[in-house]
């Protein structure tokens, strides 16, 4: 008899068993085959992929020193940078992600030969001073020769970088 009921016992945890592998096999299947499965794993590598971008930004902005604590200043570092013909330093004081963007401007002007020209409207004594628009933003206006408006640089404060943990000056556009 007891023989009878642990085969018995054997046969139904065999059942048991059976049925917990189907179950975890079709839960399995779904979530890697189902259109919300597939969905949810490409959203989490996309949150991770930017998750990792993130912190790439943050080091790479607490390790730049490039600007000052005034807009002032930083925009007479980045003249002086032009003024030494070195496009490469000069995007180093725009804001992380328009670096590129304008050293690549700065190399075509000078590959066009229109480099002379940039640096006599932005050395001209009429284009050395700037004014708060707000608290947030600063802006430069570049006249040329004829009093026509070439360009505003607009510098912005950009908090968490390596040489003051508070702010510091940052050209966003020019």
């Amino acid at each position: 008899m007891l023989f009878r009921k642990l085969k018995l016992s054997q046969k139904y945890l065999f059942i048991f068993l059976l049925l917990l592998i189907l179950a975890s096999g079709t839960v399995i299947f779904f979530y890697y085959f189902s259109a919300q499965g597939q969905q949810a794993r490409r959203y989490t590598k996309e949150l991770n992929t930017l998750y990792q971008k993130e912190q790439e930004q943050e080091t790479q902005s607490r390790q730049d020193q490039y600007g000052d604590i005034t807009p002032e200043k930083t925009y007479q570092l980045f003249l002086t940078a032009l003024k030494n013909n070195d496009p490469e330093l000069a995007s180093k004081y725009f804001i992380m992600d328009q670096q590129e963007t304008y050293k690549q401007l700065f190399l075509s002007i000078q590959k066009n030969n229109e480099w002379d020209k940039m640096m006599e409207d932005l050395l001209d004594s009429r284009n050395s001073e700037g004014e708060y628009e707000n608290k947030e933003s600063y802006l430069i206006q570049i006249l040329d020769n004829s009093n026509n408006l070439v360009t505003t640089v607009h510098l912005i404060p950009v908090k968490n970088t390596a040489k003051d943990p508070n702010i510091i000056w940052k050209l966003l556009e020019f």
